[in-house]
């Protein structure tokens, strides 16, 4: 923990909220509108997997955070007022946002072989990790918290832009259905 915890916990949503996200989505899309066949339909092919991403993986952490309801760290060493923001440490939503952006970005822009690839990959992983001690750092959460972000956002990353591949088919088995494609 800091000397100034507040100073870890702006400088978290800073980096959680905003240079991860816009690193992630914007350097997809001005990827996107830069190449000589730019369109629209590119742009918006690259970034809704991107923003439907950062969806699912918030409403799932913010959904786990109030049904499981653990006290933030902070918690157990002072005396604090009820606030119900006391009681959502479990798990970090600036962690798994911030790896469920970046893994997210990276597949998609390593599906279009864009040159920015590497760049997101690791400017982007080192923030969301940046972020995740910040976390910490800012008496907000444990480890655990931040670890299970991170997998998590991680999760959501990967599943979500590769399920909105263009060559997936839903076809029928024998027995039921099958999910087919080409990863």
């Amino acid at each position: 923990m800091w000397r100034n915890p507040a100073s870890a916990d702006q400088l978290s949503t800073l980096t959680g909220f905003v240079l991860t996200p816009a690193l992630g989505l914007g350097m997809v899309a001005l990827t996107s509108i830069q190449l000589p066949d730019r369109s629209w339909a590119r742009l918006i092919d690259d970034t809704v997997p991107i923003l439907e991403t950062e969806a699912i993986a918030e409403t799932v952490n913010q959904v786990t955070k109030f049904w499981v309801g653990r006290s933030r760290p902070f918690v157990h060493f002072t005396t604090v007022p009820f606030d119900i923001d006391n009681n959502v440490s479990f798990f970090s939503g600036h962690t798994t946002l911030c790896f469920a952006v970046t893994v997210s970005a990276g597949i998609v822009a390593h599906r279009r072989a864009y040159a920015v690839e590497p760049y997101i990959w690791a400017t982007g992983l080192t923030l969301a990790a940046t972020t995740g001690y910040l976390r910490i750092a800012a008496d907000k959460h444990y480890l655990s918290d931040v670890l299970v972000g991170a997998a998590v956002g991680t999760g959501v990353g990967l599943a979500v832009p590769l399920l909105t591949m263009h060559d997936l088919t839903v076809m029928p088995t024998g027995n039921g259905m099958a999910l087919a494609g080409r990863w």
